[in-house]
């Protein structure tokens, strides 16, 4: 069970690479050449429960979907009821008014396409990279002219009808020579954090990995600690499955982008 909820999370984390390459990538392409970079990471608040039903129909419509698709669709979707239950005891049923179902094959589906045009209007030197419901803009910050693209960008998306939630929103700069500015959202200042996790791979500022393999080798000591404690019949090939299976997995996830470079983290 225990490796088939890990492998499940990987799985699921593997399509969203592509965007973190594409990031690291580009960050350190601007520090090789002496340009500072802001990156804004953001997160939405109850992303999947507050998707509006009828802009999302709105937007079905646009990709072609009608008939009795989007009736389908809209049926599943309109007067869902929920309540809770605890020891027996049972609330009162509320309809629920907007989102869509999780633990759902459509769901995710239906989500991505209500945030698929986020950002359509940010500046041409701003990307925008979406990956489920995370999702980070970043820009060059090298003069006073650059400093005032984001913050234009964030009041664009600050318009958009689903929140934020600014308590998870972080904000990253790179650069030996950054300003280091505060950036705002929903009239709130977004912490600046020197390392953040992107799509479970740990970034730092400074593009270094230390911090990153360190996390590695405690989750991968973790799970050898629980092989050597819970498997009684100590068979050399149980073992190399379960090591294949549960340990290797955390040393080796998205190495292509976090290869080591220094000789400590070798040793570590």
């Amino acid at each position: 069970m225990a490796f088939k909820t890990l492998a499940t999370r990987v799985a699921r984390a593997l399509p969203g690479l592509k965007h973190f390459l594409v990031f690291l990538n580009e960050v350190s392409w601007n520090m090789d050449n002496n340009n500072c970079m802001a990156a804004i990471y953001l997160d939405f608040a109850e992303a999947f429960d507050k998707v509006p039903h009828q802009r999302l129909n709105h937007k079905l419509r646009s990709h072609g979907i009608s008939g009795s698709l989007l009736t389908l669709i809209s049926s599943w979707l309109h007067c869902r009821q929920q309540r809770v239950q605890i020891s027996g005891a049972k609330s009162e049923w509320i309809t629920i008014a907007s989102g869509v179902p999780q633990g759902s094959v459509l769901g995710p589906i239906l989500f991505l396409i209500y945030v698929n045009d986020l950002g359509v209007d940010v500046n041409e030197s701003t990307t925008i990279l979406k990956f489920a419901d995370d999702t980070k803009i970043y820009a060059v910050c090298n003069n006073e002219d650059d400093q005032r693209v984001i913050p234009s960008d964030l009041s664009k998306l600050e318009k958009w009808q689903m929140k934020f939630d600014v308590k998870k929103c972080k904000t990253m700069h790179h650069g030996h020579s950054n300003s280091k500015l505060q950036y705002w959202l929903d009239g709130n200042v977004l912490n600046s954090n020197s390392c953040e996790k992107d799509v479970r791979v740990w970034i730092s500022s400074d593009l270094k990995l230390t911090h990153h393999v360190t996390e590695a080798y405690k989750k991968a000591n973790r799970m050898l600690g629980m092989i050597k404690r819970t498997i009684v019949y100590k068979n050399p090939h149980i073992l190399v499955t379960l090591y294949k299976s549960l340990v290797r997995l955390h040393l080796e996830y998205c190495c292509s982008a976090w290869s080591l470079h220094y000789q400590n983290d070798r040793v570590t």
